[in-house]
């Protein structure tokens, strides 16, 4: 028991922003195309896309003969392309196969001043990724 109340004597800290808030206004900068793999059957997960339509293009793109879908998601927005993945897998019943890769990713944040004194900045931070693949492995032993 000494572990349990050792752990919980221990002070909590909270994680302080690298800018002051009351200074600066901060703005995530949108990934670059040039930066994420873009092929017919990758499917991009963010917070605001419609969940039901990328369910429906992912079923359209398996429907029409593709062997494989590779959904990509980064930030908070990688539960919901698990969740995504494990729906079409479901839809297919055991036909379909899922590898799922982790990466971590480097993202520009704008900082925009609030007051006329300070000058505009950036910041990069890292963030999770995740790139499943959704693949038939019947069909690709035929090929």
């Amino acid at each position: 028991m000494e572990g349990a109340e050792a752990a919980s004597e221990r002070p909590t800290t909270t994680r302080r922003p690298r800018f002051d808030p009351d200074e600066y206004q901060m703005r995530k900068r949108k990934t670059s195309k040039s930066q994420l793999p873009r092929r017919e059957n990758d499917v991009y997960v963010n917070m605001s896309t419609n969940f039901k339509g990328q369910l429906e293009r992912c079923r359209k793109l398996i429907d029409s003969g593709r062997t494989e879908v590779f959904v990509h998601a980064m930030g908070a927005a990688v539960g919901r392309a698990i969740n995504l993945a494990l729906q079409v897998e479901s839809n297919y019943q055991g036909l379909l196969e899922m590898d799922v890769r982790t990466s971590t990713v480097g993202v520009v944040d704008d900082l925009e001043p609030l007051a006329d004194d300070l000058e505009p900045t950036t910041q990069t931070r890292q963030t999770s990724a995740i790139h499943i693949r959704l693949f038939m492995p019947n069909a690709q032993k035929q090929e």
